[in-house]
C-alpha cells in the first residue's frame, strides 16, 4: 500500500511538472497554413508599364519567315539570304498560289556554302520541315554547279541538257512552266528538263523562296508574270513578329509572348532575405510546349532564373510550377489544388522568411519548404510568361 502512494506522488508531481513546462512553439509550417492579411509596400494594377523595365535581350523581332536561322535582308541588288543547314528556310509569296498551270522564273547566284547542301531557288507547296511538291534550286552540292529540281514521286533530277560552263556562283536566269501533266524547266533560256506524269498535277500550294547551307542573292523572281525585285518585302510572309508584347489598357497587364526564358520585365527592387509577394494571373492560348506565366526572381539572361512561380499548362495540364536553382531533390516542381484551372484568374502568394518558403493559391497554402538553398533566392523582381498568352491583375509586395 505504501509503495502505491509513492507511486502516485511520483505520478502526480510528474504531471505537475509537466502542465508548468512551456507548451511547444507552433513550426513554421504548421503557422501558417492560411495566408493571413498584409499591407503591400506597394501594389501595382498595370494602369502603366512605368515601375517596369522589359529585358534587352526580348521584344526581338523574330525574322522574315519566323526562322531565327536564316536572314532575309533587301539590297541594292535584290534580296540576299544567309540560311544554315535544311531545307525549311522559306519565305513565301502571301498572294501567290499554284492551282494549275503556272509559269515562274527567278534570277538567282550562291555566294558562299557554309553545309553540305548548299542551294537557292523556288518551291511549291509545304512550308515546313517536310519536302514541297516541287523544289527547283541551284545546287553547290561539294562545290559543283548543278540545277536540282525535286518533285515527290518523281524523285531528285540534277543533271541533264545543263549548258557548258553552267556556274551557281554567277547570275543563273532559271523558269520552270508547268502546263497540265508536263513539267518544263530552262537555264537561261535553253529547256534543260522535261518531265510529262500525272504527279505533276499535284505540285500545288504556296509559292515562295527556299535557301539551305549557303549565302545567295536573287535579283528578281516572277509568278505568272508578276515580276518582284524585292523593292520591299512586303509581298513575301510569313511576316516578322515581336518575340512578346506587354499592354496595358486599364484593367491589368496583358501579355503574348513566344517560347524562351527571355520574355521578362522586372522592377528594380531586389527582394530582401524575407518578403511575402501576391499577384492575380490567367493563363490561354499557349503557343508552344511550355506555356507558362508568374513571377521571377533572380537571372535576367536566357538562362533560369534563381526561382520562378508560375502557372503551368504542359501538355494541356493546369498547375502550380515551382523552379528553385540548387534545389537537391528536385528543381522542377508541378503542384496545385483539385479542380485547379489555369485559365481562370488565381490569385499566388509566395512568402519567403529567411529559408523557409510558403505558396498559396487563393489564401490556402499548397506548399511548403525549408532548406538552406532557399536563402540563395536573390535578385531582382519581374514577371515572366513564356508560350502563351497571359494576364495579369496585380501584383503587391512587401518586405517582412
Amino acid at each position: 500500500m505504501k509503495l502505491l502512494k509513492t507511486a502516485l506522488v511520483l505520478i502526480f508531481v510528474a504531471f505537475l511538472a509537466q502542465s508548468c513546462q512551456k507548451q511547444a512553439e507552433a513550426t513554421y509550417m504548421e503557422n501558417y497554413v492560411t495566408a493571413k492579411a498584409f499591407t503591400p509596400d506597394w501594389t501595382d494594377n498595370f494602369s502603366n508599364m512605368d515601375r517596369w523595365k522589359r529585358l534587352p535581350n526580348d521584344g526581338e523581332v523574330q525574322k522574315l519567315g519566323n526562322d531565327p536561322n536564316a536572314t532575309w535582308t533587301k539590297t541594292a541588288v535584290g534580296l540576299h539570304v544567309l540560311a544554315t543547314g535544311g531545307w525549311n528556310h522559306r519565305i513565301i509569296r502571301i498572294n501567290d498560289t499554284v492551282n494549275g498551270d503556272f509559269e515562274a522564273e527567278f534570277k538567282a547566284r550562291i555566294d558562299s556554302a557554309n553545309y553540305k547542301y548548299p542551294q537557292a531557288g523556288i518551291f511549291v507547296g509545304n512550308t515546313g520541315n517536310g519536302a514541297p511538291k516541287m523544289f527547283l534550286v541551284l545546287d553547290n552540292y561539294k562545290g559543283g554547279s548543278l540545277l536540282s529540281l525535286f518533285v515527290p514521286g518523281l524523285g531528285w533530277w540534277n543533271n541533264g541538257k545543263i549548258p557548258a560552263g553552267f556556274d551557281v556562283h554567277q547570275w543563273q536566269v532559271i523558269k520552270v512552266v508547268k502546263e497540265g501533266n508536263k513539267l518544263s524547266v530552262y537555264i537561261n533560256g535553253q529547256l534543260v528538263h522535261e518531265v510529262t506524269d500525272d504527279l505533276v498535277l499535284k505540285i500545288q500550294g504556296y509559292f515562295g523562296l527556299s535557301v539551305g547551307g549557303s549565302v545567295a542573292d536573287f535579283e528578281y523572281v516572277s509568278f505568272n508574270g508578276a515580276k518582284d525585285t524585292f523593292k520591299t518585302l512586303d509581298a513575301w510572309g510569313p511576316k516578322a513578329a515581336p518575340a512578346s508584347t506587354w499592354t496595358t489598357n486599364g484593367n491589368g497587364l496583358q501579355v503574348y509572348a513566344h517560347k524562351g526564358w527571355n520574355h521578362r520585365a522586372i522592377l528594380a527592387d531586389t527582394v530582401p532575405k524575407k518578403f511575402t509577394v501576391e499577384f492575380k494571373v490567367k493563363l490561354q492560348n499557349p503557343n508552344s510546349g511550355f506555356p507558362e506565366a508568374g513571377i521571377f526572381i533572380g537571372e535576367l539572361g536566357n538562362d533560369p532564373p534563381k526561382m520562378v512561380l508560375a502557372l503551368d499548362n504542359y501538355g494541356g495540364g493546369s498547375a502550380i510550377v515551382q523552379y528553385i536553382q540548387g534545389r537537391p531533390h528536385k528543381e522542377w516542381i508541378d503542384y496545385g489544388p483539385p479542380d485547379f484551372d489555369v485559365n481562370q484568374w488565381q490569385t499566388i502568394r509566395l512568402k519567403k522568411d529567411s529559408d523557409n518558403i510558403y505558396v498559396y493559391v487563393g489564401g490556402t497554402r499548397i506548399s511548403f519548404e525549408k532548406g538552406s538553398y532557399i536563402t540563395n533566392i536573390q535578385g531582382h523582381l519581374g514577371i515572366w510568361v513564356e508560350g502563351c498568352n497571359a494576364d495579369f491583375e496585380f501584383i503587391s509586395f512587401k518586405k517582412d
